[in-house]
């Protein structure tokens, strides 16, 4: 179901948790790369559990208020607006 929201051009942008279930969301994180949507990671691991291919991607560590999660989402709908512009 994600990916096929992706694929779809169904996201302006994205927050990633590393580990949701039995295996690293980096599928994902690949698909929103691929579609050109703007992602940051939330994550407890440190940068090192993070593939190299997604180190210039932005990391917020667990835990983390709501507010910090907010400030991550709104540079990203910048970016966002900022490249339609």
């Amino acid at each position: 179901m994600p990916l096929d929201v992706i694929c779809n051009g169904g996201l302006s942008a994205a927050i990633v948790d590393v580990n949701l279930g039995a295996e690293p969301s980096f599928k994902i994180a690949r698909a929103l790369q691929d579609a050109g949507t703007p992602f940051a990671f939330m994550t407890g691991y440190d940068q090192s559990a993070i593939p190299p291919e997604f180190a210039e991607v932005a990391r917020i560590e667990k835990p983390r208020e709501l507010r910090h999660i907010v400030r991550a989402v709104a540079a990203l709908q910048e970016a966002v607006d900022a490249w339609r512009s």
